[in-house]
């Protein structure tokens, strides 16, 4: 299973249920400080569980992701597309980049590591993708632009995926 934002808060946990299922566990987060860290908890509970230090809001860090998994046979069975980012800010207030930035890591980081992973779930006829989302995609919340857009985005990456691969046992 390969979980983004797997350091800390819902991604720690979603590795750490992972784990205890019985999967051996990838963990993404920016930070080493907070990556490494988590990988040794993970590994303390009895965990197999490796981790690779990926700003997944670079495309190029997720090319550079999926080539360490190849080079590692890593099979990933499961993907948690759970990493997210936001930025408080009014609509007139909030700088362009930092839009661009929340919705590479909420939604591109997405659709480009499902990209990568689903023609080898497809290929083993089983696989996982699981995006995490927001009521924020739904409701909208203030000051929050991006974040809500972006988790919109979500649900429909989700769906459209989901009727891609119907079928397929992914």
């Amino acid at each position: 299973a390969l979980v983004t934002g797997g350091s800390r808060g819902l991604g720690l946990e979603i590795a750490e249920g992972l784990a205890e299922a019985g999967a051996h566990v990838w963990i993404t987060a920016r930070r080493p400080q907070w990556l490494d860290p988590a990988l040794e908890h993970l590994r303390q509970g009895g965990a197999r569980a490796d981790a690779v230090a990926c700003d997944i809001g670079d495309p190029a860090q997720v090319e550079r992701l999926i080539g360490h998994l190849d080079a590692q046979a890593a099979t990933i069975d499961i993907l948690v597309n759970n990493a997210g980012l936001t930025w408080a800010a009014s609509p007139e207030a909030m700088p362009i980049e930092r839009w661009r930035q929340v919705l590479d890591v909420n939604v591109t980081a997405a659709f480009l590591l499902a990209r990568a992973l689903a023609p080898g779930m497809r290929a083993r006829g089983y696989g996982r993708i699981v995006n995490v989302a927001s009521i924020a995609g739904k409701e909208g919340n203030p000051m929050a632009a991006a974040y809500s857009a972006s988790k919109a985005s979500v649900i429909a990456l989700t769906k459209a995926i989901g009727k891609d691969l119907a079928g397929t046992g992914v």
